[in-house]
């Protein structure tokens, strides 16, 4: 199977707990990440300030309802440094919002990108940790707008039934041609929250594209 690996460190800025089924849920997060600098279309490097990234933290329960682990809420209420850990960029549909958050009818679903990680791959502090944003996957590229400059990759990963496939968005701070299409590629990067336009999405910021074909 592809690797879709990352690891980085932030500060927790809001989280929510959600029971999803008897034995299973997840705490949903909102994490600042540190400033970090872009190129540019005309390769001029940019600041990026105050970047956000959605993460869902997988947990369990035991037979009476108690989260696994049993610390994690205490930590992430009294804790704000983080570092995660074996993270993996997730991809899901939604309906299309109006800038007041209400349902446009009629309108194409739209993709979003979250990460995701293991309770158990998130370590917590009262002090700054080191800075930390590394990330590297194996895919196969299935779309790139020379417009915008970001890759959509394709990395294919096995459930106990079947193998699924996630969408990573890589912004590739240069232009590549559109031959890459179809393409098997590794990429590294770092985890990054908002492009120049200051859009709200999470991608990876490409240091390196490499054609494995």
């Amino acid at each position: 199977m592809d690797r879709n690996i990352c690891i980085f460190n932030g500060t927790v800025e809001w989280y929510k707990e959600k029971q999803i089924g008897p034995g299973w849920g997840l705490i949903n997060c909102r994490v600042g990440l540190p400033n970090f600098e872009l190129k540019d279309s005309l390769g001029v490097m940019q600041k990026v300030t105050k970047p956000i990234v959605w993460l869902n933290v997988k947990t369990t329960y035991s037979q009476d309802g108690i989260i696994q682990p049993s610390n994690i809420l205490t930590n992430f209420e009294e804790k704000r440094f983080v570092v995660i850990s074996d993270a993996k960029i997730s991809h899901y549909d939604t309906e299309a919002k109006d800038k007041d958050g209400i349902v446009i009818k009629g309108a194409p679903r739209q993709t979003r990108f979250s990460l995701e990680c293991n309770a158990y791959n998130i370590t917590f502090s009262h002090q700054p940790y080191q800075e930390i944003n590394a990330c590297s996957f194996k895919g196969r590229v299935i779309d790139y707008n020379e417009t915008t400059d970001i890759m959509t990759v394709s990395c294919s990963y096995r459930t106990k039934t079947e193998v699924k496939h996630k969408l990573v968005p890589v912004y590739t701070q240069k232009k590549y041609t559109p031959i890459l299409k179809g393409a098997p590629v590794i990429v590294t990067g770092s985890v990054c929250g908002k492009t120049l336009s200051r859009e709200s999405i999470l991608y990876i910021a490409a240091d390196t594209i490499i054609n494995i074909k």
